[in-house]
């Protein structure tokens, strides 16, 4: 041992095991270095080091003269005081880990899986042909589907296809999308499979690179769904005796305040009296009550008598609505019911698409 060692040679302060010793050694060399001297080492042993060091107290100097004596000839200046911790452990763990191979470009590739939509294939075959699709069918393939669907699609999809479905999207519908993804809810295995039979039905319909346009009534409601009902009408009545097929499937999915009767559950309704603003309500109820009396019997209907009467009380103490606070309180709900929709609460009571073709 040479002077430098001698001078400073005091009984250790901390007992170290030889995990310990190893993980010190290896944290004092470069990269290259430590990964050389761990190619003698077994799996076991190079993560006893690594979990050692990250509970590596302080070291005190003659501790680690004694560990380090056989490196003191490459040391230069004071020995330095080593310490651990989950930092520097991961970065010990970075020096252990060999760089990564450089691919071999007369390799044959592995071939990606291109899955299936035939009439036979499965859920696990449909997923691994919508992960295979360029971007831009993705987004397609998907972009007039609920919030709710496209969200448990993009849990399937890796992050560049993922960012082209929701670049695709409306903002609104985006914005949809994000909310229900930041929700936490995760669909089960069998809604995963539901969902893709459906994908796999409307697959090849949605992709087709035929020049023929496509007509989705339901796309184009949902346009309008959102407006009062006057200005639905004020908007497509005038089309009706050029298109009238067309403005017909349209019209067959417009939700508007008056179609609530057609359209909504009742079960759902209790949620809606016990949700929403009283304001919101009596503004939308008390236009109704002259202007949509089956709808305003519908809702007070779905919910208690006594809780009904309550509401008709306290509508009849105040004056009506005009007509532009009226429609604005009934569009409210409707976007607000819309989005319960989209977000899985209750589903609307639309006629099948395929037989609205």
């Amino acid at each position: 041992m040479n002077n430098l060692a001698v001078a400073n040679a005091q009984p250790p302060q901390i007992l170290l095991n030889n995990a310990q010793k190893a993980a010190i050694i290896l944290s004092l060399l470069d990269g290259d270095q430590a990964r050389q001297l761990a190619t003698s080492f077994d799996q076991g042993r190079t993560e006893r080091a690594i979990n050692a060091f990250e509970q590596l107290p302080m070291v005190d100097r003659s501790t680690l003269m004694d560990v380090i004596q056989t490196y003191l000839d490459a040391l230069s200046g004071e020995v330095p005081l080593v310490a651990g911790g989950p930092r520097r452990a991961n970065a010990l763990a970075d020096m252990l880990t060999s760089p990564p191979q450089l691919t071999n470009d007369n390799e044959p590739e592995v071939e990606q899986d291109p899955g299936s939509i035939d009439e036979d294939a499965d859920a696990d075959a449909v997923w691994a042909y919508v992960r295979a699709l360029p971007q831009e069918k993705i987004a397609r393939l998907v972009a007039d589907e609920r919030p709710a669907i496209i969200s448990a699609v993009i849990n399937q999809l890796d992050a560049d296809r993922s960012s082209a479905v929701l670049a695709a999207l409306h903002e609104e519908k985006a914005s949809a999308v994000v909310r229900q993804m930041l929700s936490g809810r995760e669909p089960t295995s069998k809604t995963y499979d539901a969902i893709a039979e459906s994908l796999r039905r409307v697959a090849p319909g949605r992709l087709s690179s035929s020049e023929k346009k496509s007509f989705d009534p339901l796309a184009i409601a949902n346009i309008f769904n959102r407006m009062p009902a006057r200005r639905q009408s004020e908007i497509l009545d005038p089309l009706k005796p050029e298109i009238p097929e067309q403005v017909d499937a349209v019209s067959e999915f417009l939700l508007s305040f008056p179609s609530l009767p057609d359209r909504l559950p009742r079960t759902i309704v209790p949620t809606v009296f016990r949700e929403l603003d009283n304001k919101l309500i009596d503004n939308a109820l008390g236009f109704a009550f002259v202007d949509q009396p089956d709808t305003a019997e519908f809702l007070l209907g779905s919910i208690s008598q006594r809780l009904a009467e309550q509401i008709r009380e306290r509508i009849e103490e105040q004056p009506k609505p005009n007509a532009a606070d009226g429609e604005e309180a009934q569009a409210e709900i409707m976007r607000i019911l819309i989005e319960w929709s989209e977000e899985g609460r209750f589903q609307f009571k639309f006629p099948d698409p395929d037989q609205a073709e």
